[in-house]
């Protein structure tokens, strides 16, 4: 009892701090009758916050005598006896009928009391709370009836006419009680953190009124910074932007990028690449059981190895210099080479080269490159948009107006479940946007929290942690972008299959599993996107990131030589071989063997799983699982799982026929 009431008070102890005074009323409602000592601070929360009318209910018999008393000694500015007198026999409380000097050392009780009728029938104005507001605010001794006073009078005046909230919130005269109200939230509740919401409501309904006020609509600065790789048909989606955006907001554009571009994408991230690759009319011919990620890797593993990889061309410089000449909006164009970033990286940074990084840092130095202009300019831009290169507007232009309306350290970009920054793109003023780039350089501190849960969403979980710690204010996103069905990604390159294909299929007839008509709605797709895509250019080559792995299958199909060399078999025939050479190595050898059968049974969750026919190199794993070394391992796995029927006899029998093919081998071999 004694630890659920301990609970109970914290829960109002923070109810108080957040100035939810309705919920931390609720609270002693629901669990006062339970427990005495909440009864007596119930009464007290009730006076110091004027709801004199609702005390009464809390002293229905003469069981209560006591409390009455503790509560004077408790309280002995309050004339808690005398109160309870009055109320149980006046019908309504007349403030005028009663001497409240012999009720209370504090007057201000009564005012608020004065104030929540008010409320109640909604007689406020701004002239009459000012009367009052300043003998309440000075003369109260008590935190909690500050808070509430100041909580219960913005939260009328929020939702008043316009013409009272007008006089409330923008005074035309100084000395007045809206700046007397700033001054006391930042003054005298420095522990609440009710008093910074309401400073930020305050200011915030201060700032809608002076807008809305405005005639003249100010002609700011914006920059475009447009980060990343460049993808398929860079030059289609790159002008759509242009044209779309930087020109209706007549902004500046500075574009980072990498030497190299795509000309295949791989899956681009997320579970399902029909969504995140193909467009719609590719889709709609698309068999389901093709559209998810790993339903590709189980049914065409190797034909997914080929697809989940980038493969990348030199962009050319030329091209470059005429989108420049084209659009002069284009102030800077600044490339680097992904492999030196990559050998840049501190390699003991385990962020250092992931997906997310490329991301963080093309935030970064796209903004870098308008702080650049802006210093050799001597300019200061007042909106800043960061837009990924490979994105593609689907809507018109922000307007001035809704740029105008946000605050300093506001960011506009839409919530997701894993996060924010659900595309890559965000625009706000220019201060907000600079703090946002700097999550390049916070997210190695960021991400050491205990409280970061990484996973293949880390971006999104990142940044959203980043604006939250750095008091960013995420608001609903201002950019109508895609990163489907883009002009660029409709003209990427397929990498040849057919070989993949073709492996793939033989396996599938094979399998049984799948009909001859589904399995030939499966070639016949692949034919349809082969013939859709134009082939890779000469110059392009497949890209491998030296990373620790944003996409975990990027390399999977490469580990079946891998998968061997870790298979128990392998591991067995590695030490029976090796102990076998002298006397006291096969005296140690059950003791290796039992150790090395430990240790793998420890570690074989971290290896490589699928069936080995999935796996790129199964040609070279294959010859490794019928060498001699993991034919002895799996003949003693065997032995040992019969050894009641002899299996060790079984074992030495067939190690001799083993060794005995071997050396036949070998002879065959030499006289080739």
């Amino acid at each position: 009892m004694i630890d659920n009431l301990f609970s109970i008070k914290q829960q109002i102890k923070k109810a108080i701090q957040y100035w939810k005074f309705d919920l931390a009323e609720y609270i002693y409602e629901t669990n006062y009758l339970n427990y005495k000592e909440l009864k007596v601070e119930y009464v007290y929360f009730l006076i110091q916050t004027g709801q004199l009318n609702k005390i009464i209910f809390l002293f229905q018999d003469e069981q209560d005598n006591f409390l009455i008393e503790k509560c004077y000694f408790l309280k002995q500015d309050i004339n808690l006896k005398q109160l309870i007198f009055y109320l149980k026999n006046i019908d309504n409380l007349i403030i005028g009928n009663i001497d409240f000097s012999n009720l209370f050392t504090d007057y201000f009780f009564v005012k608020l009391y004065e104030f929540n009728c008010k409320l109640k029938y909604g007689n406020i104005t701004a002239k009459n709370i000012e009367e009052n507001f300043n003998f309440i605010l000075y003369q109260s001794t008590y935190e909690i009836s500050k808070a509430y006073y100041i909580a219960k009078i913005i939260d009328y005046f929020l939702v008043s006419n316009k013409k009272e909230d007008e006089k409330f919130f923008v005074p035309l005269e100084y000395n007045k009680l809206p700046y007397s109200i700033l001054s006391s939230l930042q003054r005298d509740f420095p522990s609440h953190y009710g008093s910074i919401m309401y400073y930020d409501l305050f200011t915030k309904k201060t700032k809608d009124i002076i807008n809305k006020s405005i005639t003249i609509t100010p002609i700011p600065k914006i920059a475009i910074c447009l980060y990343g790789l460049f993808r398929g048909d860079w030059k289609k989606t790159l002008e759509r932007t242009l044209e779309q955006f930087a020109k209706p907001l007549n902004a500046d554009v500075f574009i980072f990028t990498w030497e190299h571009y795509a000309q295949w994408s791989g899956f681009a991230g997320g579970p399902t690449w029909a969504w995140r690759v193909l467009n719609e009319d590719i889709r709609k011919i698309m068999p389901d059981e093709l559209k998810n990620n790993n339903d590709m890797w189980k049914l065409f593993p190797r034909v997914t190895s080929k697809l989940c990889a980038e493969y990348m061309a030199p962009l050319k410089l030329d091209d470059l210099e005429n989108i420049k000449l084209e659009y002069p909006c284009i102030k800077t164009i600044y490339t680097e080479n992904q492999k030196e970033f990559e050998q840049s990286r501190t390699p003991d940074n385990p962020f250092s080269v992931n997906g997310t990084s490329y991301l963080q840092y093309g935030v970064w130095k796209s903004f870098q490159l308008a702080q650049e202009y802006e210093y050799k300019n001597n300019i200061k831009y007042d909106f800043v948009a960061i837009i990924r290169n490979d994105s593609e507007p689907c809507g018109s232009a922000p307007s001035i107006d809704d740029l105008l309306k946000l605050n300093f350290n506001d960011v506009c970009d839409d919530h997701i479940p894993a996060g924010m920054f659900s595309i890559g793109n965000i625009i706000g003023r220019r201060f907000a946007i600079e703090t946002f780039a700097n999550w390049y350089h916070y997210r190695p501190y960021l991400e050491t929290s205990p409280l970061f849960y990484y996973s293949p969403f880390a971006a999104h979980e990142s940044a959203m942690k980043h604006s939250l710690v750095h008091n960013l204010r995420i608001c609903k996103g201002l950019l109508p972008m895609i990163y489907a069905e883009t002009l660029c990604l409709k003209g990427m390159r397929l990498p040849n299959i057919s070989l993949e294909l073709k492996q793939d299929l033989e396996y599938l007839k094979n399998d049984k599993n799948h009909s001859k008509i589904k399995i030939q709605e499966f070639e016949d797709f692949f034919v349809f996107l082969k013939n859709y895509f134009k082939p890779l250019s000469d110059n392009a080559y497949k890209y491998s990131r030296n990373s620790n792995g944003d996409n975990g299958h990027y390399h999977i199909l490469d580990n079946g030589i891998i998968k061997i060399e870790n298979s128990l078999s392998f591991q067995l025939g590695k030490v029976m071989i090796s102990n076998s050479k002298t006397f006291s190595g096969y005296i140690l050898m059950p003791f290796k063997l039992i150790r090395t059968i430990q240790i793998w049974k420890k570690e074989k969750k971290h290896f490589p799983s699928l069936p080995l026919h999935f796996y790129s190199d199964y040609d070279e794993a294959l010859k490794l699982k019928n060498s001699f070394t993991y034919k002895i391992g799996e003949l003693l796995i065997h032995a040992h799982r019969k050894w009641y029927l002899g299996g060790y006899l079984e074992f030495y029998w067939k190690l001799l026929q083993l060794k005995q093919k071997l050396k036949n081998k070998k002879s065959r071999d030499k006289i080739k």
